[in-house]
């Protein structure tokens, strides 16, 4: 009974520690992910101060935060909107995601 019981601690242990790695994982590609929409972010600002020199600063970066928040909420509602086996559920209309 001892040697079940060692068994599944063990068990549980190793399921902890891949729960702990995913969590790694995942944060590790949403700081990548906010790096890279910093980057983008950035050339577009100094692409539109070419082609706008009177443009605003303040004016990009609301718009590209706005649009950042957008994306977001869009990929909140498909994470969200997967039904308990994983599948998406297919009432989500094509047009949220263009």
């Amino acid at each position: 009974m001892n040697r079940v019981k060692e068994n599944l601690d063990k068990i549980e242990e190793r399921i902890n520690n891949k729960n702990d790695e995913l969590r790694k994982l995942r944060q590790e590609k949403k700081r990548i992910k906010d790096a890279y929409l910093v980057k983008v972010g950035q050339q577009y600002i100094n692409l539109l101060k070419l082609t706008n020199p009177e443009i605003e600063y303040e004016e990009v970066r609301d718009y590209l935060a706005k649009k950042i928040i957008e994306v977001r909420n869009k990929e909140k509602k498909v994470k969200d909107s997967k039904n308990t086996n994983g599948n998406f559920d297919l009432s989500t209309s094509q047009n949220d995601f263009n």
